[in-house]
């Protein structure tokens, strides 16, 4: 008889260990453990933003409980009633807030629980307050408008640009690029020489010295350089005294009287005048000139023709 039951026994026992191993399995996946203590809190929200069942519940990022259930008030005013599950290890105070906010960039919902200053702790079955994060969308509205703006800012800034960059300007602007190109190299060049000048070190300190010797010359001679001053100084106030005035009036009267002398000449006035402007005593004097070469010439070849001597008196043939 025994032995009939004891097949019938070992299924049951097996099946209900089984449906226990399911509820259990259920309830974990919800985030409730049926074997750990918990105490149950409730909260009241006008509206939970997508809160759901088995969503977690979580004091500075760590995980203390979940959300148990999720009703309306028997009051009819639309308001949501929320059970929290929570570890009995948790120590909440009287004055926590149940945060609802994101638990990731997806939009699942979590509760915050903000613990407050209060010393006296929260009991299972206490009510919450209640209080939901702004959300993602929330935080970005008051900037909407002024991102439209910069969108409309950008939006004419590239016409500005699409319009400088146009077929017309673009040689232009290619243009300045190469002589900005051009610049560029020009002062790389001028720093290369001027750390070239850097490194030499020794022309750079004989420069020195020798404009230092330079300077100590000028000290050593002031003296010598103020009486060069004097001296100048001197010069300067002697030609100043002296009758530069008359002499230049004479000067001036002298070429004046220059001027009319040489305007004599050139109307053909006096022996120079005539000889400068008439043609005909020119050439007949030209000719007199030629006649007496001549005659000279004559006479070394043939002195004896123009002057005689004669011992006797006598004349010869």
């Amino acid at each position: 008889m025994i032995s009939k039951y004891s097949k019938e026994i070992k299924v049951g026992l097996i099946v209900t260990c089984a449906i226990a191993a399911g509820i259990w399995g259920i309830n974990y996946l919800k985030g409730q453990d049926l074997f750990s203590r918990y105490k149950n809190f409730y909260v009241v929200y006008e509206n939970i933003d997508g809160l759901a069942q088995s969503n977690m519940v979580r004091i500075n990022g760590y995980k203390v409980g979940s959300v148990y259930d999720v009703s309306f008030l028997p009051d009819n005013s639309g308001r949501i009633l929320i059970e929290l599950e929570v570890a009995a290890s948790a120590l909440i105070n009287k004055d926590a807030q149940a945060l609802i906010t994101n638990a990731d960039i997806l939009g699942t919902k979590e509760i915050r629980l903000v613990l407050g200053k209060s010393t006296e702790q929260a009991n299972d079955g206490d009510t919450l307050y209640g209080k939901v994060a702004t959300g993602m969308m929330a935080q970005i509205e008051p900037v909407k408008d002024k991102v439209e703006m910069l969108v409309g800012s950008l939006d004419s800034l590239i016409r500005n640009l699409n319009s400088v960059i146009s077929p017309g300007n673009k040689v232009h602007i290619e243009s300045s690029i190469i002589s900005i190109d051009k610049t560029i190299t020009h002062l790389s060049k001028i720093s290369e020489q001027l750390e070239t000048m850097t490194n030499d070190k020794g022309d750079i300190n004989s420069t020195f010295k020798n404009v230092a010797t330079i300077t100590k010359s000028l000290a050593n001679n002031a003296a010598n350089m103020d009486r060069f001053m004097a001296n100048a100084t001197a010069i300067s106030d002697t030609l100043a005294s002296a009758q530069i005035h008359e002499a230049a009036n004479n000067l001036n009267k002298n070429l004046s009287e220059f001027a009319t002398v040489l305007k004599k000449v050139n109307d053909g006035e006096g022996t120079l005048g005539l000889l400068l402007n008439d043609e005909k005593m020119y050439n007949n004097l030209n000719s007199a000139s030629g006649h007496l070469d001549s005659l000279l010439i004559d006479f070394n070849k043939n002195p004896k023709k123009y002057v005689h001597f004669s011992v006797f008196g006598k004349k010869s043939q």
